[in-house]
């Protein structure tokens, strides 16, 4: 409680709550924990009375189902999700997939991610709806490298590469990616992502298959991309593939546009991230 003399020297109160001519305020906090926060306030004019104490209590007696409201939301969406066949979608992959909403608070993963996160000495856990790391410095890493992907726009965010070590040895990859509108009818994939694990310790997917299941290409497209990033020429992968050079380069035109890239250039640096996610976890 402060006092509203106090509140008139502040500077939220001269910058932005005066302006709008709001004098006296209550707030309750329905959400205060570790990995959320959340006021619900109400205000009144600067001529009007002050919040009385039955006013006050009213507030409070309200938070609780306000919290209980948004868990409520937050639950059906997640059903949404589901019937929408997003968890089953999720499970055709063989790698680990895990993903986030706006927020970064875990929406769905699939088996694969759930063997991942119940091994031990796997070095990501689940914290109140929140992946994370087991260390510090890890979750620092993952943390930004989440939020840098969330921030920009599908169209141009590369993903992001972490490599983090094993308590037992070894490393696992992560490649962290807008999800690209690719996740199912329930959900607006704006401003989410996706994060694909690979973890050596684990049976891991074929080059193309990694792909295939990032970026949405047909096995032949992943087949191409990859024999490009291994730096094979277009008249050189026609021969390997029996097709004709004009085959290859409609397929390679497809590569482009299911990755958000516009020259060849650009699709092997971003096949080097990526790829760089499946193949570095294994050494």
């Amino acid at each position: 409680m402060m006092a509203f003399e106090e509140i008139r020297k502040s500077e939220i109160f001269n910058d932005f709550y005066r302006p709008m001519g709001l004098g006296y305020g209550a707030a309750v906090l329905p959400f205060n924990g570790a990995a959320r926060h959340g006021v619900l306030s109400a205000h009144r004019g600067l001529r009007a009375e002050n919040f009385s104490a039955a006013a006050v209590t009213l507030l409070r007696q309200v938070s609780p189902h306000v919290r209980r409201a948004l868990q409520l939301q937050r639950q059906i969406a997640r059903a949404n999700a589901v019937a929408g066949g997003l968890s089953v979608a999720l499970d055709h992959f063989r790698m680990a997939v895990i993903l986030l909403d706006r927020q970064g608070i875990v929406i769905e993963f699939n088996a694969a991610a759930k063997a991942l996160l119940d091994t031990p000495g796997c070095p990501l856990r689940l914290v109140a709806g929140r992946l994370t790391a087991v260390t510090s410095t890890n979750a620092a890493d993952l943390s930004r490298a989440i939020a840098g992907v969330r921030t920009r726009s599908a169209e141009v965010a590369p993903p992001a590469v972490l490599r983090l070590p094993k308590p037992s040895g070894g490393v696992i990859g992560i490649l962290v990616t807008p999800a690209r509108g690719a996740i199912g009818v329930a959900y607006s994939s704006d401003g989410m992502v996706l994060l694909f694990i690979s973890d050596p310790g684990q049976a891991q997917p074929s080059a193309p298959d990694w792909l295939m299941g990032q970026f949405g290409l047909s096995r032949t497209e992943a087949d191409v991309a990859v024999r490009l990033f291994d730096g094979g020429r277009i008249e050189d992968i026609a021969d390997a593939r029996r097709v004709s050079q004009e085959t290859v380069r409609v397929q390679v035109k497809h590569v482009l546009a299911k990755t958000d890239t516009r020259s060849q250039g650009q699709l092997i640096g971003l096949l080097s991230r990526s790829l760089g996610a499946l193949r570095g976890s294994r050494r």
